[in-house]
């Protein structure tokens, strides 16, 4: 954009009484965002402080009529999002009941899942490619819809910093800021938090991401909500398009790879499983894993290979790994989205769960218990010392276990799960599942 492109656009901003804290951010943004507000947050505090504190509270004097729109900040990833569809629904339903417009900032791929398979389609979307690699030009599109607006509620749940950098570019009567760790952030980006939002809350007593929403809920003006697992709706001309993409034999899927290396089950573990299942005669074997990972996608790739099973090694949509999902007798995972992916569309599935965060994700803690399809969750027989390493952003604590990270493995206690606890489990539950077909 030219000087005086910049110069015309700024004039248009201040037409619409927009504070000249916003637009000092947006010029930052078209010279770089990534670059200059890292180098904001680490140096120049006071700046912000004074484009944003004082300017944006004498914006909102100004324009006293209270608006209409409410905005929401979800940079979660898969399973982050299935898990707040029930408040994000319910939001929904709300702001159509009470004549106010819904906009959800969160990854292309999860706007498509939102609108898909959870229903979410009276929400407008503002879009990303991914939280960790997006571009500057990326944000200036979504703040050149936000800087045009005032929000009555901007809701920020996630604790990703791209969600605080995206906050910094709306302007809301009511900035929230409700999450479990932030007590555990740096002292700046608590400084930060502090100028962009109007209210912050550390819920660090709730670890289950649904009942953080449940929170925010009742501050929106939404009483009496009760947290609840929604079901995916797979689409039926989706299943008759995809379905000869799945085995056509009875099949169990596993999920060994989490968005953390170190949450995924190491491949000596991986291959014992596989043996064990191999004694199931009835049921093929189906990999799935995304290729974020080089070293382990080649790792499972030989495995696939030598034990002559199937892989989906890094070559699946969204679309088509749901309907895998769905046609599959059952579920083994890491804790990971395709767990919670496979319990929301009604799969048994089995999770090999460390000790390595506290309960956000699992075990489901839903208000609503009846019809909850609960993953079933295999622990190491002892907790370590050091559990909760990752809540506590104090990672490898054990000794033992910083040594198996350095080499590229997962973290320990993921190890220490017994394998006769796995083989046991399958079993029950391959027992539980011929049991329902020979009844039904």
């Amino acid at each position: 954009m030219s000087f005086n492109r910049k110069i015309q656009t700024i004039k248009q901003l201040r037409q619409k009484k927009v504070n000249w804290g916003q637009i000092f951010l947006y010029g930052l943004d078209s010279i770089g965002f990534n670059t200059i507000i890292t180098f904001l947050s680490d140096l120049t505090l006071p700046i912000i402080k004074l484009t944003q504190t004082h300017l944006i509270k004498r914006y909102l004097a100004k324009n006293k009529e209270s608006s209409r729109e409410i905005i929401v900040i979800e940079t979660g990833v898969l399973g982050d999002c299935i898990l707040v569809t029930g408040a994000l629904l319910t939001l929904q339903k709300y702001c159509i009941e009470n004549g106010y417009n819904l906009t959800i900032i969160c990854s292309k791929k999860m706007s498509d899942f939102f609108r898909k398979f959870a229903n979410i389609i009276q929400a407008n979307f503002l879009t990303y490619s991914d939280r960790d690699t997006y571009s500057s030009k990326e944000v200036k599109k979504i703040f050149s819809h936000t800087l045009n607006k005032k929000y009555k509620f901007c809701i920020r749940r996630d604790s990703n910093p791209f969600a605080l950098k995206l906050a910094t570019g709306i302007i809301a009567e009511n900035s929230l800021y409700y999450s479990y760790d932030i007590d555990l952030k740096s002292k700046i980006t608590k400084e930060i938090s502090k100028v962009v939002f109007t209210e912050i809350r550390n819920i660090s007593d709730i670890h289950f991401i649904p009942q953080i929403w449940k929170i925010i809920l009742e501050r929106v003006g939404i009483k009496n909500y009760r947290t609840h697992q929604v079901f995916l709706n797979i689409p039926q001309t989706m299943l008759e398009k995809l379905q000869n993409f799945c085995p056509k034999n009875k099949y169990c899927v596993i999920t060994p790879q989490a968005s953390n290396r170190d949450r995924s089950i190491d491949i000596e573990k991986l291959k014992q499983i596989i043996h064990f299942l191999k004694t199931k005669k009835e049921y093929e074997i189906v990999i799935s894993i995304d290729n974020k990972n080089p070293l382990y996608t080649e790792q499972v790739a030989k495995l696939v290979e030598e034990e002559n099973i199937i892989g989906y090694l890094g070559n699946t949509n969204l679309d088509e790994f749901i309907v895998l999902l769905h046609y599959s007798s059952f579920v083994i995972s890491c804790d990971t989205g395709a767990a919670h992916l496979a319990a929301h569309l009604k799969k048994k599935v089995i999770v090999l769960k460390g000790f390595w965060d506290l309960p956000y994700f699992l075990p489901y803690d839903f208000d609503a218990k009846n019809s909850i399809s609960n993953p079933i969750l295999i622990f190491p027989k002892k907790k370590p010392y050091c559990a909760y390493c990752g809540s506590r952003k104090k990672y490898a604590e054990n000794p033992k276990c910083d040594q198996r990270l350095r080499s590229g493995f997962s973290v320990k206690c993921m190890n220490d799960i017994d394998n006769n606890d796995i083989f046991s489990i399958i079993s029950e539950v391959i027992n539980e599942i011929s049991c329902y077909c020979l009844y039904n």
